[in-house]
C-alpha cells in the first residue's frame, strides 16, 4: 500500500543559520493484516510478541496514547 508521509528536515540557510522544512514522502508499506502500520512496516516473523518484548516504535507508540 502507498502511504504518504509528512518529515521534518533541517536545512542550512545562506547566513549559517539552521532552520526546518517540512518534506512529504510517499512509502510502498505491504499490507501483511496487521493491525497497526508499524507492524505491517517491520515485517518480524515473531509477531504479535515481538511488540511487547523487542519493538521500541511500539512502546514509545504506546506511551503516547
Amino acid at each position: 500500500m502507498k502511504v504518504k508521509s509528512r518529515m521534518s528536515c533541517p536545512v542550512r540557510r545562506k547566513d549559517g543559520t539552521w532552520t526546518t522544512v517540512i518534506k512529504e514522502f510517499e512509502e510502498d508499506i505491504p499490507d501483511l493484516g496487521r493491525e497497526e502500520l508499524i507492524c505491517n512496516k517491520c515485517g518480524r516473523p515473531d509477531y504479535p510478541k515481538c511488540k511487547e518484548t523487542v519493538c521500541e516504535a511500539w512502546k514509545y507508540h504506546k506511551s503516547k496514547n
